[in-house]
């Protein structure tokens, strides 16, 4: 839990004091989104599942930002993107939550022209925030409390 918050106040100090404050709210949203993730116990393995989500809200923040100030094709992109999240719950509950977690990203975008500089920095800042913590899990991996829990329930059952 201290290793994904510091991973989220890192990223929040280098959005706050280099971009825009929308792109701080999304660097740092993606970097909780990207943290809870992180917790989770993944067959494929914890970082490149973390390096996937990092992407898959880069691509969010790219679409807010680049269709914010338009407002037919953000309503447009807000349901098409509604509809895959939804549509995700027939993968699991943790892709269709990351998706969930992408929307409320996306719907946060502050309708202003975007430029390029602006909308391309905000998305590497998001990307880079999946990325820093999935560099968080490599280097401080979790503890793993399986053998401890293996040994609790062996003991209320023998209760």
């Amino acid at each position: 839990m201290a290793r994904s918050l510091l991973g989220v106040l890192a990223m929040a100090a280098v959005a706050l004091t280099s971009a825009p404050p929308s792109a701080a709210v999304w660097a740092s949203g993606a970097a909780a989104i990207a943290g809870a993730i992180a917790m989770q116990d993944s067959p494929a393995g914890r970082v490149p599942l973390v390096i996937v989500v990092s992407l898959q809200l880069g691509v969010v923040v790219f679409l807010g930002a680049v269709s914010a100030s338009y407002t037919a094709a953000f309503i447009a992109i807000v349901a098409i993107w509604s509809f895959a999240a939804g549509m995700q719950w027939a993968l699991g509950s943790r892709p269709a939550l990351v998706a969930a977690a992408g929307t409320a990203l996306l719907v946060i975008s502050p309708p202003v022209a975007p430029t390029l500089t602006a909308v391309v920095f905000a998305t590497l800042l998001t990307v880079a925030a999946g990325c820093i913590q999935a560099a968080l899990i490599a280097v401080w991996p979790p503890q793993r409390w399986r053998v401890q829990r293996d040994a609790l329930i062996r003991a209320y059952r023998g209760l």
